[in-house]
């Protein structure tokens, strides 16, 4: 019981640290981008993938993870420009 806040706060490192290295790649029309911590924690996923609606075509659909290693700065840039409009 005592061990609980700090497991918590660990998980909660541990998925801050892997949404810093990822991006997801849509589908259906290929965009790359990077969702909000809380649209990681809370989307619906499999070992490779998670559900999000794309915010480029605005189709929903489990987009596959892409390093963010792998990314051009343009890339980056615009994923994080479209994020915060």
């Amino acid at each position: 019981l005592i061990a609980l806040p700090f497991m918590n706060c660990y998980g909660i490192g541990v998925t801050f640290y892997y949404q810093q290295k990822v991006a997801y790649l849509c589908p259906n029309c290929q965009h790359i981008f990077s969702p909000s911590l809380w649209a990681v924690i809370k989307a619906k996923h499999t070992a490779t993938t998670r559900r999000f609606e794309c915010p480029n075509c605005h189709e929903t659909h489990y987009c596959i993870e892409v390093p963010k290693a792998h990314m051009s700065t343009e890339q980056l840039e615009i994923s994080h420009i479209q994020h915060n409009n």
